[in-house]
């Protein structure tokens, strides 16, 4: 893989990847890094690889051989640890117990020492909250707060969650728009910061 920087406002130069690979999902960002789930081409493994945007160097991340990803699966910030979520579980919603309650696993990577672990979280009453709608894991705020958003919407509004672990309080928010025939696209970005660097 190479990516290509800026030297100066009009000249590109590439950077050269020394792990022969291809990215199946789509990226986060979090602390200077990017990181984005890939099939390592010699061995056929998937694996995460992270960009340091200081240094310009990419890095391999192994996963569990248990975790087999492509692109259904999304990177997210949870509680401040790189995880990985499977939105395939979420297709037909997230309600899998007799009792309403909402449940989905995410792997979560330990950045201390390397290991990654299986977190299964079951959300108290999610289908009486939210019924039927679809809706995708996003990963979690500041608060520490679990944030759901749909992906797509036919009618002009469409919905965020958010669930706090501690107090299993959910709360659920309409986010009004224009009223539309057609499937649109929604994108969520959490903890978004305007920068005058873009610009």
């Amino acid at each position: 893989m190479k990516v290509e920087s800026g030297e100066e406002s009009n000249s590109w130069r590439v950077i050269t990847c020394k792990h022969d690979h291809s990215p199946v999902t789509e990226g986060l960002c979090k602390g200077g890094f990017l990181y984005y789930g890939a099939d390592e081409s010699n061995t056929d493994k998937d694996v995460v690889v992270s960009f340091n945007v200081s240094s310009e160097e990419f890095s391999v991340i192994e996963l569990p051989e248990e975790v087999k990803i492509d692109h259904r699966w999304r990177l997210v910030n949870y509680n401040g640890e790189v995880a990985l979520v499977d939105d395939s579980e979420f297709d037909f919603g997230i309600v899998k117990e007799p009792n309403g309650n909402g449940v989905f696993e995410l792997w979560v990577r330990n950045e201390t020492d390397g290991t990654w672990w299986r977190n299964c979280i079951e959300i108290p009453h999610w289908k009486q909250h939210v019924g039927n709608m679809e809706f995708f894991f996003k990963g979690t705020i500041g608060t520490g707060e679990l944030v759901f958003a749909q992906d797509s919407v036919i009618e002009g509004s469409f919905y965020v969650v958010y669930y706090d672990t501690v107090t299993q309080n959910l709360r659920r928010f309409t986010i009004e728009g224009e009223a539309r025939d057609q499937l649109h696209d929604v994108r969520t970005f959490l903890d978004h910061v305007d920068s005058t660097w873009l610009m």
